[in-house]
């Protein structure tokens, strides 16, 4: 699979913590190397084309657009945010 982001996510990241940074980092790691890897939950959004969500951490879903093998992340942020943007 191939994964790229976008400046916003690097903007959403940057206003994580640094140890929810690390976490994050952590599972894009993990991302690249096993993207169906339980522990990332990476699932397709209920309602919205094309839309995917991954696990970063309990607190912390990452947002991509897919098309085929290529993900591009663009959101990257707390699950509350998450529910009130995409749920």
């Amino acid at each position: 699979m191939i994964s790229e982001t976008t400046p916003t996510f690097w903007r959403c990241l940057e206003r994580l913590t640094e140890k929810e940074r690390d976490a994050a980092r952590r599972s894009f790691r993990l991302f690249a190397s096993s993207p169906g890897h339980n522990s990332l939950n990476f699932k397709k959004l209920t309602g919205h084309q094309d839309i995917w969500s991954a696990r970063a951490s309990l607190d912390i879903r990452a947002v991509a657009h897919r098309v085929g093998d290529k993900v591009t992340w663009f959101w990257i942020g707390h699950h509350k945010e998450f529910d009130q943007l995409f749920g």
